[in-house]
């Protein structure tokens, strides 16, 4: 889970996938198990969507590049 912010409060800022990861303590819910590598790069490329998901409509994803972007991730 994500902190109870909105995702462009947390992330906004961040700029490299590099900051992203070195981030990713201060955002995820600190009640939940510390996750393996492969759950931060799952965590990551959801993160990374939220990002482009809270941008102006005009340069948001659709739905179906966002259903791509997950189905071809997992």
């Amino acid at each position: 889970l994500v902190m109870g912010k909105h995702p462009d409060d947390l992330i906004g800022h961040l700029t490299s996938l590099e900051e992203l990861d070195g981030s990713l303590e201060d955002i995820i819910d600190k009640r939940l198990a510390t996750p393996t590598s492969n759950e931060r790069q799952d965590i990551i490329q959801l993160i990374i969507i939220a990002k482009h998901c809270v941008q102006a409509p005009k340069d948001r994803p659709t739905m179906q590049q966002v259903y791509r972007t997950l189905t071809g991730a997992y």
